[in-house]
């Protein structure tokens, strides 16, 4: 099979190496000098319209992985190559001001569409998720559900120093918030996710603060559904850990291993530990998913199963990236319909009207003072 990479920054180097996984033949389109000196083996371009036209055509999967605000030009310029391309976009589909241009240009909910587009979404091939929900069947209902919390902190000051995609409009929200709902979709039912999907944005549900990059960040959104769910998301760019493990549990029940997360204990500028964390209070149980439990490596999991007499746990091995890429490869090859795309449209409108909301709120409390922690909090 060949792939043509188009962006090789971190997300498109993550791709690359699942693709060697899988033995693609790789064409790479990149104009960073360093990309071109260390890739070695590889057929580089530093633009689309380098490539020949030949050359593009024998390509089985085009994935691109630039930065957001790119998406969309990129994917049209692919399909004048090919009107019938695959298409495998890394999350979020595009920027959330080119929402509308997508779907009036791309057609993507018609049925005379011919190309096929992927939104890569790795976690929702998350072993550890299924297996909670799985577990959650088995020894409880779904409706036994009592609040969900999902957590995703990392702090990306190092990163962003260093050249890493900012995104400059959504803030925190456009890197985990995509993640944190696709993790959502899968413990509500279909009817509870289109409800929160398109509840108003309300000013009581939402706190976050503007860091001294002037970008929204720390936010939170606690909701109630109308199944009397209650719904926290919440992410920091910052590192700032909201919900620790002894928010949940005791001390006196958790493995040494885990002290770490037992407690705030936010991530310090230059560390590469991510804190991931799927919390579900059940009625008579607690279920914690710990995505990259360690914080570093990102395919180590856990599940911690708490009842009244006990505590359990379920260690998983499992790289979401690459089952994910795989999933794509064979929905390229079986054909699909884009239901990936109008997924993805559905959350990044919600993203939508939360970036709208945030940005009304700044506008409208001015004069935080600027140092070099994080600022006012806002709502």
């Amino acid at each position: 099979m060949k792939v043509c990479l188009i962006g090789c920054g971190k997300a498109g180097t993550l791709h690359l190496e699942r693709w060697l996984l899988l033995k693609c033949d790789i064409i790479i389109i990149d104009n960073d000098p360093h990309i071109h000196k260390r890739s070695q083996g590889f057929l580089v371009y530093e633009k689309i319209d380098d490539v020949p036209i030949q050359v593009m055509r024998e390509v089985d999967v085009v994935d691109v992985c630039l930065p957001t605000s790119l998406h969309l030009p990129c994917i049209l310029k692919i399909l004048k190559y090919n009107s019938r391309a695959n298409i495998l976009v890394e999350k979020p589909l595009c920027d959330i001001d080119q929402i509308k241009a997508f779907e009036q240009q791309i057609h993507v909910r018609s049925n005379n569409i011919k190309c096929n587009i992927i939104v890569n979404d790795p976690y929702s091939f998350s072993h550890a998720i299924r297996d909670s929900i799985t577990l959650i069947k088995k020894n409880c209902m779904k409706n036994d559900i009592k609040q969900i919390y999902i957590e995703f902190s990392k702090n990306r000051v190092f990163d962003e120093k260093n050249g890493r995609f900012i995104d400059g409009k959504s803030g925190a929200l456009g890197y985990e918030w995509f993640h944190m709902l696709s993790i959502l979709s899968l413990f509500l039912q279909k009817h509870e996710m289109k409800e929160y999907l398109q509840s108003s944005v309300d000013s009581h549900a939402f706190s976050f603060a503007v860091n001294p990059q002037g970008l929204q960040d720390n936010i939170e959104e606690t909701i109630t559904i109308s199944s009397h769910k209650k719904v926290t998301l919440y992410t920091s760019m910052q590192g700032s850990i909201k919900y620790p493990l002894n928010y949940f549990y005791s001390k006196n029940v958790l493995p040494s291993f885990l002290l770490d997360l037992n407690h705030s204990n936010n991530i310090n500028y230059g560390d590469n530990r991510k804190y991931r964390a799927i919390h579900i209070i059940l009625k008579e149980a607690y279920i914690s998913v710990l995505l990259g439990y360690t914080g570093y490596n990102p395919n180590n999991h856990l599940i911690l199963y708490r009842t009244k007499d006990s505590l359990k746990f379920f260690p998983i091995f499992q790289d979401h990236m690459l089952d994910s890429i795989k999933y794509s490869f064979s929905c390229f090859k079986n054909g699909f319909k884009n239901k990936s795309v109008i997924k993805a449209l559905e959350f990044e409108n919600r993203i939508l009207n939360v970036t709208r909301f945030m940005r009304n709120i700044t506008t409208e409390k001015k004069g935080y003072e600027d140092d070099n922690s994080l600022n006012e909090k806002y709502v």
